[in-house]
């Protein structure tokens, strides 16, 4: 694709370094909603310009201004998950699941789990998260066995030994 979305003419470096330029120059007058979205879209400029370091840094300086900025978040997670950052994409689903009710919710901690159990390599974490998964009010049944059988396969695998033996005295001690 081309850099300025199809459009020969547009230049995306030029499009950034304006965006820098209002930004650094106009900090003190820039606050709030107006501040989030120059930053992001900095980030986003910066995205598709092929600086991907110089983007999270944006996208995360449009989440100190608002932390629940859901374009940033998934701008973030997404950015890190083709950058092999999966503990920043972890922690940008997570806090897009905070937001998330009901089926986005529960799909999003899915997610969470299927990056904790791969690339993670954190099988604990997984299976908490599915569970968590699971408590989601109003998930429809097929995502809801998905994840049972995603969480059952953890219980099963060797690699799951010694923590299915922790879950069974947690559910005696909590009966």
């Amino acid at each position: 694709g081309r850099e300025g979305g199809g459009r020969p003419w547009f230049n995306m470096a030029k499009a950034a370094e304006t965006l820098e330029r209002v930004i650094l120059h106009h900090a003190r007058e820039i606050v709030g909603a107006e501040r989030r979205d120059l930053h992001f879209q900095l980030g986003s400029a910066r995205a598709r310009e092929g600086k991907p370091d110089k983007a999270a840094s944006s996208f995360e300086r449009a989440l100190e201004v608002d932390p629940s900025f859901r374009p940033a978040l998934e701008a973030l997670a997404s950015l890190s998950k083709g950058r092999g950052n999966p503990d920043r994409t972890r922690q940008a689903k997570l806090k897009l699941a905070e937001l998330a009710e009901g089926e986005g919710r529960a799909k999003l901690l899915e997610e969470i789990g299927d990056l904790e159990a791969g690339e993670l390599a954190e099988v604990p974490a997984a299976m908490e998260t599915y569970e968590s998964a699971l408590r989601v009010d109003g998930i429809p049944d097929p995502l809801q066995r998905r994840i049972l059988h995603k969480l059952l396969d953890l219980y099963t695998q060797g690699v799951a030994t010694g923590e299915r033996e922790h879950r069974a005295d947690a559910v005696r001690l909590s009966s």
